[in-house]
Order: structure tokens, then sequence, then C-alpha cells
């Protein structure tokens, strides 16, 4: 900024993403007030979340989660969990997380809020996993079907994309992990079983992934 005193939108974006990750809030959405919004960034959007909550002003927080929301309506705290597992320090996770948590970002796509009586433990989950076949909609109502083989490979196919990689089971939790989604990281989450799904309908299951909710039966 010493070199360029006029310089693009994107550096006061991360110019107040450094502040903000420095304790320096109020410097933040100073830095953050260069930027018109039509110009802002995603992660400005996020840096003017955090900021405004971590300072209280929860009105302007919910602003920035909402114009977050419209750009990417499936945003989540599980995947920008594991987007951003390259912090190295846990506390360095957090204070965006808790700040993101607290500005409105819902935990799960789509805010997806499972019963825990419906959950899955993981001898259910095996069940379901391994030389199986998923085949359901989406949370858009879009068909999809996902191949599971026995050796941990899965391809998922839905009307927009056409996905491969590796599943597994982490406790109660199905994971998978592709080079197409989420940099390449792992994503695990809870199945939950559907109260008002059944066979015909192929949704006696709902599994809520890092972009969107699956409700789906399985075939052998």
């Amino acid at each position: 900024m010493q070199l360029d005193p006029k310089p693009r939108a994107q550096v006061f974006d991360y110019y107040g993403f450094v502040l903000y990750m420095n304790r320096q809030y109020e410097k933040a959405l100073r830095a953050l007030s260069q930027v018109q919004p039509e110009e802002r960034s995603d992660l400005g959007l996020e840096t003017l979340a955090m900021a405004n909550a971590r300072l209280g002003r929860m009105a302007e927080a919910h602003d920035a989660v909402a114009a977050i929301l419209k750009k990417i309506p499936e945003q989540n705290l599980a995947a920008y969990r594991a987007v951003y597992a390259h912090h190295r320090r846990q506390q360095d996770l957090d204070h965006r997380l808790d700040a993101l948590r607290a500005a409105g970002i819902p935990e799960r796509s789509f805010d997806f809020r499972g019963r825990e009586e419906d959950r899955l433990d993981g001898s259910l989950l095996r069940a379901l996993t391994g030389d199986r076949t998923w085949v359901g909609r989406q949370h858009n109502g879009a068909p999809f079907v996902m191949e599971l083989s026995a050796n941990g490979d899965f391809a998922l196919s839905s009307q927009s994309s056409i996905i491969t990689g590796a599943s597994s089971l982490d406790g109660n939790l199905f994971c998978t992990q592709s080079t197409a989604t989420l940099l390449g990281r792992k994503f695990c989450a809870p199945v939950f079983r559907n109260p008002q799904g059944s066979s015909e309908t192929q949704d006696e299951y709902v599994w809520p992934d890092s972009v969107t909710v699956w409700y789906f039966s399985v075939s052998q």
C-alpha cells in the first residue's frame, strides 16, 4: 500500500483481514470501507461479518452474512472449517469460525439441522457403504446417483456435475475427499434418517454435504 497509493479493491479486503486476525477490528472496518459494495470480494464480506460481530454490531454483521448467502446460498461453517484447515493454530481458525457463527453463518448447508435421535451411528453407516448405490435428490430437487465401492472409491453424478474421489468412515461420520471440491480436503458429516422419507420416494436418509443436502435411499 505504501508503493501504490491507489491499490485495487482486493488489496483493502486482504488488509482488512490481516487487521481482523490481529484483533484490530475497528481498523479492519476502516480498511474495508475503502471498497465499494459491488467490488467487495468473498473474503471482504467474511471479514466485514467477523469484525462487526466482534464489536457487537450485529445488524451490520447480519447484513454481511446476507450478502454472503445471496452470492453462495449453500455457504456453511462446516465447509469453511475444511477450506480453512491450513491454519497452523487452532485459535486462529476458531477466531474466524466463532465470529462467522455469531454473525449468522449456518453450521451446515442451507441451515440443515438433523435431530440427534435420527443420526446414524458407525455400525449403521457401514451398512450403507461399500458396494452400495445411493439414489435420490438434492436439496433443490435435482436427482443424483452415487456409487460406493468396497475399496472406498466413489463416483457421484448429478445434473450439475460428476465427481469422483475416496470415501471413508470416521467414527459416526461419513467422509468424502475429491480434488474437485474443498481444495481436495476431506469433508466429514453425519448421516440422518429422514422421518418423512421412504424407499418409494428415495429419501430415507439425509446427508448434509459441504455444498448441498442429499436425500437418498440405498440400493444394492
